[in-house]
């Protein structure tokens, strides 16, 4: 586990607002530009897209995070590239980017969800929705 790169990704999904950059959450949506709800344009991630955008591959993070459309386009969007940015294992990459094994739909995750998840994960190293 990477618990380095588990809490930078939190911390940046809880401070988002302070990006001057149209910028969204989403985990129904890998990464994606225009509209989704409640964010009707620019970029908007789920947890793996936005390690794509945070992250190298290497699990460097990023100088500045890059949000121009030509950029966006050659992201990794594989969830074991971006689980190995987290220090993850395939089955803990699927449980954390697809909710494995649970009751919790996508469409209901937000963002201080998402950070309890990651919040949980950093601690524990376990991979637990029901938070």
């Amino acid at each position: 586990m990477r618990k380095k790169n588990i809490i930078y990704l939190r911390d940046f999904l809880r401070g988002l607002k302070k990006y001057n950059a149209p910028i969204g959450f989403s985990m129904s949506r890998w990464v994606g530009r225009g509209r989704e709800p409640g964010h009707e344009c620019g970029t908007t991630a789920c947890l793996g897209g936005w390690c794509d955008i945070l992250f190298t591959k290497a699990g460097k993070v990023r100088a500045k995070p890059e949000f121009s459309v030509r950029k966006l386009d050659r992201l990794n969007r594989e969830y074991f590239i971006a689980g190995f940015i987290l220090g993850l294992d395939p089955v803990e990459a699927n449980e954390l980017f697809f909710m494995g094994n649970t009751n919790v739909t996508m469409s209901s995750v937000d963002v201080p969800h998402a950070c309890r998840v990651l919040t949980r994960l950093s601690k524990t190293g376990k991979v637990d929705w029901s938070v």
